[in-house]
């Protein structure tokens, strides 16, 4: 019975011993970035890689972009709830797309991230305790972040192959892996749309301008 014991005691301690090193390298590199931005504006871009991909080039027009790759409607309704109770924001603008509608954004998102923007009333005390304390403190949950410490901590060496340089074909194949990853059927998410609609609802309570970077049609109303 010792013996079990020990041997037990010994398993779990390796277990904390990876989580905590997993939590210490990867709380930068997952979460760290995400927690980055600014109220000194009035304006505000919500997207997802989209959005990210202007970095800060939207700040010579005094636009904020409060973007990260990944995140879906939920997300920026977290980020829309943070702005109206830390800010003033006149100004949101917001990529909408059939991309950002899928059941594959539904399903990679960051809601483990954008809990930070949360209180706990808006997601309730379970799902706030879930995502904020359990997910965040035990990475050993959360698969994504080991793949983050492999890709920045130890990278292949191998140079990727630029695109012009690959053959037709397998542009082709990788081109069709894509669509079918990013649009895996042919149903919008509810949930999602659900999302949209009450940031939609949110800003015109708050008085503030809503603008579109993008053109989809809504079953209920539009932007």
């Amino acid at each position: 019975m010792n013996r079990f014991i020990r041997h037990t005691f010994f398993f779990f301690l390796i277990l904390l011993t990876l989580n905590i090193i997993l939590y210490f390298i990867g709380r930068e590199l997952y979460f760290g970035n995400y927690a980055l931005h600014s109220l000194d504006q009035r304006s505000h871009l919500l997207s997802d890689s989209h959005g990210q991909a202007l970095k800060d080039y939207s700040e010579k027009y005094g636009v904020h972009n409060f973007s990260v790759g990944s995140d879906s409607y939920d997300d920026m309704l977290r980020k829309t709830l943070y702005l109206i109770r830390n800010s003033k924001p006149d100004t949101v603008y917001i990529s909408v797309d059939e991309h950002s509608l899928t059941s594959y954004r539904e399903r990679k998102n960051n809601l483990d991230r954008s809990v930070i923007y949360c209180a706990s009333e808006d997601i309730g005390r379970y799902e706030y305790f879930k995502q904020n304390y359990i997910k965040r403190y035990i990475p050993l949950l959360r698969p994504e972040i080991a793949e983050v410490i492999k890709i920045y901590k130890f990278p292949s060496g191998k140079k990727p192959v630029p695109w012009a340089s690959r053959s037709a074909e397998d542009r082709m194949n990788r081109a069709v892996k894509r669509v079918n990853t990013n649009f895996p059927d042919e149903e919008q998410s509810d949930r999602l749309k659900q999302s949209l609609l009450k940031i939609i609802d949110l800003c015109k309570k708050n008085n503030i301008e809503l603008i579109s970077t993008g053109l989809i049609f809504l079953p209920i109303r539009t932007i």
